[in-house]
């Protein structure tokens, strides 16, 4: 009898160790869906631009324009001028090139600090001339090299928006500003640039930064070391924030 009982007690013991397991794996919750993290705007956009362009100067030499179009480069941009009298050698050589070509080009202004801004915008208009159907707006191109000792944000500010209103006055159409975001955050002071459409400068990331009085890029110079067919050695590449039919509702019509 005692045998019975305490062999009555085991099997007790092993059924409620057995429905304890069983209980525990009917209440244990499945394991939670993790969610994708969410991507910044920037990161999105990066995703979907897809159209390859070039921006170049007398470094590139040069340029075979059709072997380009020939590699998918779907627009360029090109040094025109700097400072109040500075004139980049053969501009206008690249610039009927690529309009040969039928790839859609803007000139580009190097801005000097230093330099009056009224006088460098008339540089630009009389190098760059008239706006024909498929250019591109105009660009003001800011960065530290065109500071030339300049301390105050504030005064370069005012001098490159003078520019840009001067320029779009002149030809009719919004300039284009390009700058990297550091720069941009420093040296950009005012809201009034957020209304020209930003050609960001960034390298080796998978997305732009944004500078801080911007909303969106329109263009992405990603990678300064790049090749392609129709350039000899380096030329930087770029990219543009959407489609081709809204490229083409950038150009000069």
């Amino acid at each position: 009898m005692r045998f019975l009982t305490l062999f009555s007690m085991m099997l007790l013991a092993l059924w409620s160790c057995q429905s304890t397991t069983t209980n525990d794996e009917k209440t244990t919750p499945p394991p939670k869906e993790e969610k994708a993290p969410e991507k910044a705007p920037a990161a999105e956009a990066a995703e979907e631009a897809s159209l390859l362009g070039v921006d170049v100067s007398h470094y590139q030499g040069e340029i075979n324009w059709e072997e380009l179009k020939g590699a998918k480069v779907k627009f360029s941009f090109n040094k025109a001028t700097q400072g109040a009298e500075g004139t980049d050698p053969n501009f206008m050589t690249r610039q009927q090139g690529a309009r040969t070509a039928g790839i859609p080009i803007g000139g580009y202004h190097f801005f000097v600090a230093t330099d009056n801004s009224e006088a460098q915008a008339n540089n630009f208009i009389n190098t760059f001339g008239a706006l024909q159907p498929g250019d591109l707006p105009p660009v003001l191109d800011l960065e530290e090299g065109g500071l030339n000792g300049v301390k105050n944000p504030e005064d370069y500010a005012k001098s490159a928006l003078l520019w840009l209103q001067t320029i779009k006055t002149h030809y009719g159409v919004t300039p284009i500003v390009y700058v990297s975001p550091d720069f941009a955050n420093e040296w950009c002071i005012g809201e009034a640039f957020g209304q020209y459409p930003l050609w960001v400068a960034q390298y080796g990331v998978e997305a732009p930064t944004l500078p801080s009085l911007w909303s969106k890029w329109t263009f992405w110079q990603k990678a300064e070391t790049g090749t392609i067919p129709g350039i000899n050695g380096n030329v930087d590449h770029d990219i543009f924030h959407g489609s081709e039919a809204e490229l083409q509702n950038l150009v000069v019509k």
